[in-house]
């Protein structure tokens, strides 16, 4: 069943009231003879996603900062606006082109990659009503000394990290070339990263290194990959992508200086990564078979350069800051394993200069002939790199590159794909937080007509993706359904055939993700994608969302005046977020939005709180109720004080190093001037730090220093206050109509530094009942480079807050500290509501804590009944009522139908055929669908049919 197989799919969540930044700017005019856009206001909504969950979840603790960018079909900035969000929900209005254009949405949250997604539109009402999903994702740290560094020889000074996948594919990280070697000969290799010393700034005593790999197979990786096209229109084909970030810890910023010696912040731009600098860093890094595979096949060859051998790569990266790609550097194909890794660098390299076998590899190819002898030096591969008299071995064979595209990702007898991998040399400093990838011109287009309805055939405005099946044939690919016609036609690239794929497309009415089931067997339909105009091919696909949608919520928002305040956000729900609507109020303060009958919902504006349920009855909040429209109470609302997002450079610091907090702040209602104050608090709260100041125009970004020199060792609260500018006191003694930005905790340290805890989260954190086992993710490092011990401890309480059991986890904290992730099983005690999880991670000397909580609750299905034909004339004989039941906890359940109040015995979930043969009209008849889930809770929903009654009634539709 439709209804039924999407419930299940549900995932439960228990989120308190959103904390919305409904923001908005007034556009001004151009100049210079510019002709100024005809703009509208367009709302844009959707999720927030952590680790690949089903629904919006933010871990506990992490607040995730979303940005909303209006392009036009020229490329200019219409309008930009933010708004944080700790549930994972959010909603910006935004102005966008009558005439079409871009929507690019970021969101990001320390310690997790950045998600975004670029939403072309032709008409600013295909935005209507579109929910958009982001997904970031932890990344993998690890803390090298530079004091540490094993010097081989004089002159030699290379930091190696290597990157590794465990027996259960958990990305760990080493550091050191012994270390490496090790670590391979039981895991995985996936990068190994190579950081000349000579390149970082004086003064740099440790070097972060962040890094997420991502695999193109996955349909959701590539929602995180900023745009498909260069900026010479050429489509992205992915070799599986990295997220590589390297920074120094204590400062947060890029360590790396230019060849002139200057910090790269300094003078070097994106431009430059063509120039000739001398290397910054080396990768060797494993390649997606598959995707070469399929790349392969497209085009033909994989070589861009036949007149070097071995096969010749360019690697590219998306460079953040200027939203554009740039090239990264040389790549060349090597086949390698695990107890022979290629050797790209050697003792005493200069980093500007060719001087080893691999600088004149990268430059100029490999010979291919046999490896260089140097005591009997006749092969052609015999180099004398460096001019010192003696030849070094650039063979293609001797130094592991692949000659023949046939040997690369060949299979093996087992099935396996070999190793197969890539040196990168990288050029350009600036990139060290960007995704370093291949592109190709695109060629091979298949696509397929998609329609999206409602069961009224109104057009449904929503994202769609399609993506390949088991054979691979397709890329993945993704558009926006419009809201005047309900099409899309999805082009993407063919690899094979058929050309099969997976439709997947976002229910906007029962906010859920859904893949398209046309024969409704419960299994995903296969999709044949055709070449486009091809006369004896065709590929459309028609979709029906049932809307429950059925009745309306209105009323009027008034500011202190009692005049009516335009443009305020108003969100809906029913408690867990399983029905979210959305809307605003008009230019005279009133607001309508579509709503489902008999089911009690809240409404949210600003910060009121409004209860009602459209089913004929005045209660609650209303002040009338017409079965199908109900009008709630008047809303006042008040001046609201600024709204921002704080973060800082580092949050662990050695004293007297300056630390940056940065500061993006805006007010609701343009209130300018916006006032701060930047306060640093001791663990007594006790302020021992501050700075004062103004931002000048909505959505600034500012930024502080703070100085460590005279703060003890320890750990510091860093935090902005803000007002606007009706706040007429000192900023300083401010206690009411201000906001309070947490930018984090800052650890100050002197001699040994205490561990740093990047993230720790439970997934889900809100579970149906007990027994119920969830992941514990969880990283930590440590300044020093000292060796971490950890403890991880439970404390399950009841609903009272009394204990019920607790006790240390000794296994799963040995998990959680070496792998990352582990699980947690809630004891199983039914009086348990909360269990609270702490981490202690130490380093022998100091030791840091943070705690978090998984909630146990169930909540009752949610249900309501409709019928067509709800007036039934004397001489029918039946009448068939539908259902749509939503199970918030993904739980199982069973239905039972009851006619008058009395049990019929059916059990049908999806309908119930009223037989009307045994009624004498004209009569009412009561019918009402009880679900009941697996714990006992139970929803329902009533409907009357009037059998031979007049028309001219008040009819609840349900």
């Amino acid at each position: 069943m439709w209804i039924q197989k999407m419930s299940r799919n549900f995932v439960a969540l228990s989120i308190p009231v959103i904390a919305s930044a409904f923001l908005f700017s007034c556009s001004g005019g151009g100049g210079g003879g510019e002709e100024t856009p005809s703009v509208t206001s367009s709302s844009i909504s959707g999720s927030v996603d952590t680790n690949g969950t089903s629904t919006a979840s933010l871990p506990e603790g992490v607040t995730a900062l979303v940005q909303v960018v209006s392009i036009d079909k020229k490329g200019k900035e219409i309008d930009s606006k933010v708004q944080t969000t700790t549930t994972g929900f959010f909603t910006l209005n935004v102005n966008t082109s009558q005439d079409g254009g871009k929507i690019v949405i970021t969101a990001s949250a320390d310690g997790y990659t950045e998600g975004t997604k670029t939403i072309d539109y032709n008409a600013p009402e295909e935005l209507n009503d579109l929910s958009v999903k982001l997904e970031v994702d932890p990344i993998t740290q690890k803390i090298i000394p530079v004091s540490q560094i094993n010097i081989t020889s004089e002159g030699s000074k290379v930091i190696r990290v290597g990157f590794f996948k465990d027996k259960n594919g958990i990305t760990k990280a080493v550091a050191g070339e012994y270390s490496i070697k090790k670590a391979s000969e039981n895991n995985k290799l996936i990068m190994e990263l190579a950081i000349p010393v000579s390149k970082l700034s004086e003064g740099t005593e440790n070097i972060k290194v962040s890094y997420k790999d991502f695999k193109p197979s996955n349909p959701n990786d590539y929602e995180n990959f900023p745009g498909e096209e260069t900026d010479k229109g050429d489509q992205l084909i992915s070799v599986g992508f990295d997220w590589l970030e390297i920074t120094d810890p204590q400062t947060g910023k890029n360590p790396f200086v230019s060849s002139q010696g200057q910090p790269s912040s300094q003078g070097i731009s994106a431009q430059l990564a063509k120039v000739d600098l001398g290397e910054y860093y080396r990768l060797l890094r494993y390649v997606d078979c598959e995707q070469i595979n399929k790349i392969k096949g497209l085009l033909g060859s994989l070589d861009e350069d036949t007149t070097k051998p071995g096969i010749q790569f360019t690697f590219y990266a998306f460079d953040w800051d200027v939203g554009a790609w740039v090239q990264a550097g040389q790549a060349t194909f090597v086949d390698t394993n695990n107890s022979n890794l290629v050797k790209y660098y050697e003792s005493g390299e200069d980093n500007d200069v060719v001087d080893t076998a691999w600088d004149y590899i990268i430059q100029n190819g490999c010979i291919d002939d046999t490896p260089c002898d140097p005591a009997n030096p006749t092969s052609s591969a015999c180099i004398d790199v460096d001019n010192d008299g003696n030849v070094e071995d650039v063979s293609c064979s001797g130094n592991h590159v692949i000659t023949d595209e046939n040997n690369i990702c060949a299979e093996e007898t087992n099935g396996e794909f070999s190793d197969t991998y890539v040196v990168i040399s990288v050029t350009n400093p600036e990139l060290n937080w960007k995704n370093l990838d291949y592109i190709k011109p695109g060629t091979g287009k298949v696509e397929c007509k998609v329609t999206i309805k409602d069961n009224s055939g109104n057009p449904i405005p929503t994202n769609v993706q399609a993506y390949a099946d088991n054979n691979g044939c397709i890329e993945w690919t993704a558009g926006t359904i419009s809201a005047q016609t309900g099409e899309t036609t999805l082009s993407t690239l063919k690899y094979c055939d058929p050309a099969n794929g997976i439709i997947e497309y976002f229910d906007p009415i029962n906010n859920m993700s859904v893949q398209y089931d046309g024969d409704d067997d419960g299994i995903p339909d296969t999709v044949t994608f055709c070449p486009p105009n091809d006369q004896n091919c065709t590929c459309e696909v028609n979709i029906t969302i049932k809307n429950i949608n059925k009745c309306t919520i209105e009323g009027y928002i008034k500011d202190e005046s009692s005049n009516g305040k335009p443009n305020v956000l108003i969100t809906i729900n029913n408690g867990n977020y399983s029905i979210f609507r959305w809307g605003k109020t008009d230019n005279t303060g009133k607001y309508s939005i579509k709503v489902p009958c008999g089911i009690q919902l809240i409404l949210h504006a600003d910060s009121q709180i409004s209860r009602f349920n459209v089913n004929g009855d005045i209660e609650l909040d209303e002040v009338s109720d017409s079965n199908n429209v109900a009008t709630l109470k008047d809303i006042s609302v008040v001046n609201n004080p600024p709204d921002g997002y704080a973060w800082l450079s580092t949050y662990s610091t050695k004293k007297g190093n300056p630390v940056t907090a940065y500061l993006l702040a805006w007010d609701y209602e343009n209130d300018l001037p916006i006032k701060y104050k930047l306060k640093v608090l001791d663990s007594s709260d006790q302020e021992v730090f501050s700075k004062t100041g103004t931002i000048a125009n909505n959505y600034n970004q500012i930024s502080e220093t703070i100085d460590t020199t005279n703060l003890n060792a320890g750990t510091y609260k860093v935090e902005f206050i803000l007002a606007d500018s009706e706040y007429t006191g000192d900023i300083s003694s401010a206690s009411t109509k201000i906001t309070e930005i947490i930018a984090g905790n800052l650890i100050v340290y002197e001699g040994n530094a205490a561990p740093v805890i990047s993230y720790f989260y439970i997934n889900p954190f809100v579970v149906s009942h007990v027994n119920s086992t969830v992941n514990i993710y969880g990283s930590a490092y440590d300044l020093d480079g000292d060796n971490l011990a950890s403890s991880l401890s439970h404390d399950c309480y009841d609903e009272n807050n009394n204990l019920v059991i607790g006790g240390d986890l000794p296994t799963q904290s040995t998990e959680l500290l070496n792998n990352n992730i582990t699980t947690y099983t809630i004891p199983s005690d039914n009086t348990i509501a909360r269990c609270e999880l702490t981490w202690t991670v130490s380093d022998g000397q100091d030791s840091t804590t943070v705690k978090r909580n998984v909630y146990v609750q169930n909540n009752p299905p949610i249900v309501s009944i409709w019928t067509n034909n709800q007036v039934v004339p004397s001489e029918t004989e039946s009448v068939t009522i539908n259902s749509n039941i939503i199970e918030p906890d993904g739980d199982s359940y069973t239905c039972s139908w009851l006619v008058n109040g009395v049990p019929t015995g059916e059990t049908d979930c999806d309908s119930f055929e009223l037989d009307l043969e045994s009624y004498t009209p004209p009569t009412e008849i009561e019918v009402e669908l009880i679900v009941t889930d697996v714990y006992g809770n139970s929803g329902s929903s009533v409907l009357t049919i009037f059998y031979g009654k007049q028309t001219d009634l008040n009819i609840s539709i349900q």
